[in-house]
């Protein structure tokens, strides 16, 4: 079982980010008061309209670097990185993954 996105550090300078393709777009709004983030994703439906969703993620500022420590406790081998997949994250986000142990 792996847990992806358990949390992630938004530092100061996180910038509002947008990214299109063919399928899909994103556009992500940063606020600092109160530390957040609007995430607007459109995806295409089959007719060629499109649809969307929108989530708010409340951030809490916390030592990331202390995260792997915390669930190696759960029996949880977690790595902090800078990049999710290929995708760099913008300045001040960390993607912290992990897989239970066996």
């Amino acid at each position: 079982m792996s847990a992806t996105s358990i949390g992630n550090a938004l530092g100061r300078g996180a910038a509002n980010f947008a990214k299109v393709e063919p399928d899909w777009a994103i556009i992500t709004e940063f606020s600092v008061r109160p530390v957040h983030r609007g995430i607007t994703v459109f995806l295409p439906n089959k007719d060629g309209s499109w649809r969307r969703d929108s989530e708010r993620h409340e951030n809490v500022l916390v030592d990331a670097s202390g995260i792997p420590a915390l669930l190696a406790q759960h029996g949880i081998n977690a790595n902090l990185s800078s990049s999710f997949g290929d995708e760099t994250l913008p300045v001040g986000l960390l993607a912290v993954t992990g897989l239970r142990r066996a």
